[in-house]
């Protein structure tokens, strides 16, 4: 028989470990080219289940050499437990059917100490720079709009959170870290001011829609104190009517700060609620909140165009929603069919890269957005 060789793909180890295991039986040689103990398979035969990690799945067949090639990482340790424990249980493992590259990588008890501790390094680098982003605000904001569903006019722009430091341009690690080191506060008084100014600058400029609304990120177990609510009240009092609190999905809802938002003279207790159908944005969030906008989370909304139970989910909450004069935002729209599925199923705004990317200074929607929308009406 010819050469085979097997990738696993989406079989995953257990799958490609077993494929290994049924064809070696035809085969001289089995070798194992990549990974190392990190990876698991399951092989059962007549001595009984083996849990294997390093060893090639033909290790259980007499006759067949098996080989740790050229990319495997062998950890000394872990292999010479694996082979105590098959030795132990009658499975023959000696020079004759077991055999290692001279070019594998080897890992020494060494090689573990020093990823434990550069891991630890770069731990304390992120924090040391977060508390750095922190007290100095290094954050800006890019704004994506939001559009009608009815005629792609812009009505609205997220502001969405970009730090200044190559070290933490995710947000999501932002918001890891700020939880862990307690500085979610901070956060929250830094979106609402940062975003909310970065706004009204583009607006004074007549770079935006000058009528359009801000949807600003805020954390729901969160809010700003007396005197930060007076300074921003202060300060951006010609916008509280254009000012949408878009409640995000990483934290529970906690009525207090929910209180304070809702009574908060610089806002104009109109909310939004972030990526419904994930993290905390539930049904229990929907009726506590009672939001003026309902945003679908971008996982319902991917490939919506061929997924019957997705569009269900969103033609149920597009119907609770019109019934409380609520509006339907899709977000993370990235294909015209995906626009057109949602438009179908009667939802109120657009977001997403297809419509346009987020941008410090926003760019104009896309002309191939705008035809999808307009032929989808006639």
């Amino acid at each position: 028989m010819s050469n085979c060789a097997i990738v696993g793909i989406t079989w995953g180890d257990e799958g490609k470990g077993r494929m290994v295991d049924l064809l070696s039986k035809d085969f001289d040689i089995v070798c194992r080219y990549q990974g190392g103990n990190n990876a698991g398979h399951t092989v059962v035969n007549d001595f009984g289940e083996f849990k294997l990690n390093l060893l090639p799945s033909g290790i259980c067949r007499e006759n067949v050499i098996n080989i740790l090639g050229n990319g495997t990482v062998i950890d000394l340790e872990h292999l010479f437990g694996e082979v105590n424990k098959l030795r132990e249980r009658g499975i023959k493992i000696d020079a004759s059917n077991f055999r290692i590259s001279n070019r594998a990588i080897v890992c020494m008890p060494y090689h573990r100490e020093q990823d434990v501790y550069e891991e630890e390094f770069r731990d304390s680098q992120i924090r040391c720079e977060f508390h750095r982003f922190v007290k100095e605000e290094l954050v800006t904001y890019y704004f994506q709009p939001i559009v009608s569903a009815k005629t792609g006019e812009i009505e609205a722009y997220e502001a969405l959170m970009r730090s200044e430091l190559p070290i933490l341009k995710s947000p999501d690690v932002v918001m890891k870290i700020a939880r862990e080191e307690g500085a979610l506060r901070e956060i929250e008084r830094m979106t609402l001011f940062h975003a909310t100014q970065e706004f009204k600058e583009l607006k004074e400029k007549n770079l935006i829609k000058g009528d359009a609304l801000l949807f600003v990120n805020s954390i729901a177990s969160q809010h700003m104190d007396r005197e930060d609510e007076e300074e921003f009240a202060r300060r951006f009092k010609d916008l509280a009517k254009q000012i949408v609190i878009e409640i995000t999905e990483e934290e529970s809802l906690d009525y207090h700060a929910l209180q304070h938002k809702k009574n908060a003279s610089a806002f104009s207790g109109v909310f939004a609620l972030d990526d419904y159908g994930s993290g905390y944005s539930n049904e229990k969030s929907l009726l506590d909140l009672a939001p003026g906008y309902i945003k679908v989370d971008l996982s319902i909304i991917r490939d919506i165009d061929t997924d019957p139970d997705k569009q269900q989910i969103v033609e149920n909450i597009v119907a609770y929603a019109h019934k409380r004069d609520m509006k339907i935002v899709a977000e993370g729209l990235e294909t015209p069919e995906e626009i057109n599925k949602v438009l179908e199923l009667g939802v109120d705004l657009l977001q997403g890269f297809y419509i346009a990317k987020p941008h410090p200074v926003p760019t104009s929607i896309s002309p191939i957005a705008l035809k999808t929308i307009s032929q989808f009406y006639t």
